[in-house]
């Protein structure tokens, strides 16, 4: 995400003292380290949901090596499992796991299936930047009198939307539901901090 802004900033910078902030579309070679960012951060995203998914498998006894994903995840689930475990207690009450229309089966909801249609989209069904309205950005105005700008890429889905405000929300999703499932997991999330008395020997390599 710290490189998508950084992207963003440098194409701004670049718009404003070239004084192309009247609409007009630009594009240049830079465009491919912005591609591969975004493919980077839903293919994260993505490995980390599968992981929390075989790991809560792992946490109500089922074989995390078989349900290595959030989706078997979902399809593995019965009744049994649904007061077994606290994170899965927790995805449920959020509706990121709900119950599909066929009666006893589980399936991805919420901002999770959102989550995952972008990172399908991205990393198997087409790259972003191969839709037209991808090719290209535009500086756009934050105040009438024209004194502030930011930078605007589209995402082309159904909504249109800006590509770091896609990331950003879907980012702080994620970090929120990790924070939060690792404060009722049981275990010791803190934050190892060493101090001067932890260490107990210093050796320097010229290696």
């Amino acid at each position: 995400m710290e490189e998508i802004a950084g992207f963003y900033h440098e194409q701004l910078v670049d718009l404003m003292a070239t004084g192309r902030l009247n609409g007009e579309r630009v594009s240049g070679t830079l465009d491919q380290v912005l591609n591969t960012h975004l493919h980077s951060f839903f293919m994260h995203a993505g490995a980390a949901r599968d992981y929390l998914g075989s790991f809560i498998a792992m946490r109500i006894g089922e074989d995390p090596a078989k349900v290595d994903s959030f989706k078997l995840l979902c399809k593995k689930l019965r009744t049994r499992h649904l007061d077994a475990d606290p994170l899965l207690a927790a995805l449920i009450a959020r509706g990121l796991i709900k119950e599909s229309q066929q009666k006893g089966q589980w399936e991805t909801g919420g901002w999770m299936w959102e989550l995952t249609e972008l990172r399908n989209t991205s990393t198997h069904r087409r790259p972003y930047g191969s839709r037209f309205a991808e090719h290209s950005g535009i500086a756009v105005p934050l105040s009438p009198a024209g004194q502030f700008f930011r930078y605007r890429r589209p995402f082309q889905t159904q909504a249109g939307e800006d590509v770091l405000d896609l990331v950003v929300r879907q980012y702080q999703r994620v970090i929120e539901l990790f924070c939060h499932l690792a404060k009722i997991s049981g275990f010791d999330s803190e934050m190892m901090v060493i101090t001067d008395d932890d260490i107990i020997e210093v050796r320097i390599s010229d290696e």
